[in-house]
């Protein structure tokens, strides 16, 4: 499978360094999983969700540094786009790359 990708604020970031575990946003938090992307679903996520947010940090994940069960390609509603959604944390050790973006 192709690498997955998530955006982060900073604080966000500073936190999942400081506790080698990411266990979502407020609102994957709210949605009861992870919202991550396939790379041509990143500027739509960013301009959707994270407009003039300013800098980011986007993850390149290793989905088979994932446990197998959490990760589920689903549809983001009926008819829609299939996205990876993480049903569980992130570990740390399935980030291959980050990096600074601006938006």
């Amino acid at each position: 499978m192709e690498v997955i990708y998530k955006i982060l604020t900073l604080n966000e970031w500073e936190k999942f360094q400081q506790e080698s575990i990411f266990l979502g946003s407020a609102l994957d938090q709210k949605d009861g999983f992870i919202h991550n992307a396939f790379e041509h679903q990143v500027s739509g996520v960013l301009d959707r969700f994270f407009k003039g947010a300013g800098e980011l940090i986007r993850l390149t994940v290793d989905p088979q540094k994932l446990e197998a069960s959490t990760l589920k390609i689903e549809a983001n509603r009926p008819g829609g786009d299939c996205y990876p959604h993480v049903y569980g944390s992130l570990p740390i050790t399935a980030v291959l790359q980050h990096e600074k973006i601006w938006h």
